[in-house]
C-alpha cells in the first residue's frame, strides 16, 4: 500500500496535512516504512498537449511537406514528426551498454516534462520551424488554432 501526501517547506518548516502522521500510523502500524521526499512536478497540461498534437505537429509535418519531402498528412506523418522533435529537442534517451560495451540509446520521452519545460520545447520547435522549414506555427489561442 502506498500513501500520498503533498506538503511544503516554508520558512524553514515543513508543511504537510495533519493527517499524515494519523493515516500512516493506522496503515503501517508495527510495520518498517520507506519514506521519500521529492519535489512535486506538475505535468505538462492538457492544453499544451492538445495544442502540440493538433497544430504544432500538423504545421511541422506541412512543412516538411513543403520542402519537397514525401509524408502523407495522417497519423504515422505525426509520429514520425513527433519522435524527429523528440530526438532534435529533448534526447533525454536513457544509454545502456551491454556486455560488450556496445552502447544501446533509448527513446526520448515527452511525458516526463513539466509545463515549464513542454512550453521550452514547444517554443524551441517554433523557433527552429520558423528558420529551418520556413513556418510560421501560431500561438495557442490565435486564429489559426481556433479554427482546427
Amino acid at each position: 500500500m502506498k500513501l500520498y501526501y503533498h506538503g511544503k517547506v516554508k520558512d524553514g518548516k515543513i508543511e504537510i496535512n495533519k493527517r499524515f502522521q494519523k493515516e500512516v500510523v493506522e496503515a503501517f502500524d508495527g510495520k518498517p516504512i520507506k519514506i521519500t521526499v521529492e519535489r512535486n512536478r506538475v505535468k505538462r497540461s492538457q492544453p499544451q498537449n492538445a495544442y502540440y498534437w493538433s497544430v504544432v505537429l500538423p504545421y511541422v509535418r506541412d512543412g516538411f511537406i513543403d520542402v519537397g519531402n514525401v509524408l502523407q498528412r495522417n497519423g504515422e506523418s505525426i509520429m514520425l514528426v513527433h519522435e524527429l522533435m523528440k530526438e532534435k529537442f529533448i534526447g533525454n534517451g536513457k544509454e545502456i551498454a551491454d556486455k560488450h560495451g556496445q552502447v544501446h540509446k533509448l527513446k526520448s520521452t515527452t511525458t516526463v516534462l513539466t509545463k515549464d519545460e513542454f512550453g521550452e520545447y514547444i517554443d524551441n520547435i517554433k523557433q527552429w520551424s520558423a528558420e529551418y522549414l520556413n513556418i510560421s506555427i501560431p500561438d495557442p489561442g490565435q486564429d489559426e488554432f481556433m479554427k482546427l
